[in-house]
Parts: structure tokens; C-alpha cells; sequence
């Protein structure tokens, strides 16, 4: 099995990817359950992540790839 490069410079790249969903929901989890930030919800009724820079990157990752990550935080 060889490389493969999969671009991430616009949202929705990597669900869009060939990559494996299991990989995803993987990569998700990894994210989610090794962060110690926070996600409130800000005055325009949307969930935002609070904390350390590199997870709220990650967690907004997440987000701009239409990865559901409220329902997945609260079960941490």
C-alpha cells in the first residue's frame, strides 16, 4: 500500500476523502477525548470550543470538516 495525499486546504476535504470512515470516526475520537478544552455556546447560538490553541485547531478541524462533535464531547 502506497502513500496517499489528501489535500485539507478547503472545509470538507477530509470526509469527502477516500479515506475510510472508520479512520475518520478514529481520528475524531483521538481528537476529542485527548483535549482539554472546552466547547460553550456563543452568542449566536453556535458551539465553540475554549481552551488550548492546538485543540481548539483540531476541534474547529473537526467542525470544518461537518464532524459532529457536541453530542461525542458531552460523553467524555
Amino acid at each position: 500500500m502506497g502513500e496517499q495525499n489528501i489535500p485539507n486546504r478547503e472545509k470538507g476535504t477530509f470526509t469527502s476523502s477516500k479515506i475510510h470512515p472508520t479512520v475518520i470516526e478514529t481520528v475524531r475520537d483521538c481528537i476529542i477525548y485527548n483535549s482539554g478544552s472546552r466547547i460553550e455556546m456563543s452568542d449566536d447560538a453556535l458551539y465553540e470550543p475554549y481552551g488550548n490553541g492546538t485543540e481548539i485547531g483540531l476541534l474547529r478541524f473537526l467542525t470544518d470538516n461537518e464532524i459532529s462533535i457536541h453530542d461525542r464531547y458531552l460523553m467524555r
